[in-house]
């Protein structure tokens, strides 16, 4: 068993985070009886770090919340999150690529020198 604070240390999660995460359900560490410290065993450990990884693929909580608690298989969880990432990146390809073609020559935006304005003139009201 270890500290919040070992906690934090060996996973590199914030105290607040690791507070936050118990809150909503994640993780249920044990309390010392006389001073209601949070004791965290190997498994909450474990459990921390898998939050970390699916974190890291941008996963949201409440589906991280149906991993660990076994209502959604592992394979399925990663592949819609796969869909999402891709779907996210070629939005912002688009913002990229919309974002290029606009001239860089103004400064500020004015009825005489926008710089959407080829962009503005295409649209259909």
């Amino acid at each position: 068993m270890v500290t919040i604070k070992e906690a934090e240390m060996q996973t590199g999660i914030t105290k607040q985070n690791i507070r936050y995460y118990e809150k909503i359900g994640l993780l249920q560490p044990s309390r010392e009886q006389e001073n209601k410290y949070r004791n965290y065993s190997e498994e909450d450990i474990r459990r921390l770090k898998l939050i970390v990884l699916f974190r890291k693929l941008d996963m949201p909580l409440e589906k991280i919340r149906q991993l660990l608690e076994g209502t959604i298989e592992l394979q399925d969880a990663l592949q819609m999150q796969k869909e999402m990432l891709v779907e996210r990146q070629q939005k912002l390809q688009a913002a990229i690529s919309f974002w290029e073609k606009s001239p860089k020559y103004c400064k500020r935006m004015t009825s005489f020198c926008c710089p959407f304005k080829w962009w503005i003139a295409s649209q259909s009201c």
